[in-house]
């Protein structure tokens, strides 16, 4: 809801694009970046091979799951 259909094409066709060459979707820990940074890491991702894209996907829900962890446990 926070996309210009523009932007919303743009993402859409990204990630298509990445879910059929890595058949998982694209994650990323979205409070670490904005619109432009997002695109950014779309395109730049697509150019990795499996393996490094298996393992930065891994780091990413590392990321998120700190982010959740320290969500639950701030005072």
């Amino acid at each position: 809801d926070r996309l210009s259909p523009e932007e919303f094409e743009r993402f859409s066709s990204l990630n298509s694009a990445y879910q059929n060459k890595f058949n998982f979707p694209f994650i990323i820990a979205v409070r670490n970046h904005t619109k432009a940074s997002i695109t950014d890491h779309f395109v730049s991702r697509l150019e990795h091979n499996e393996k490094l894209e298996i393992q930065t996907a891994l780091e990413e829900i590392a990321v998120i799951a700190r982010f959740r962890l320290h969500d639950l446990i701030a005072f």
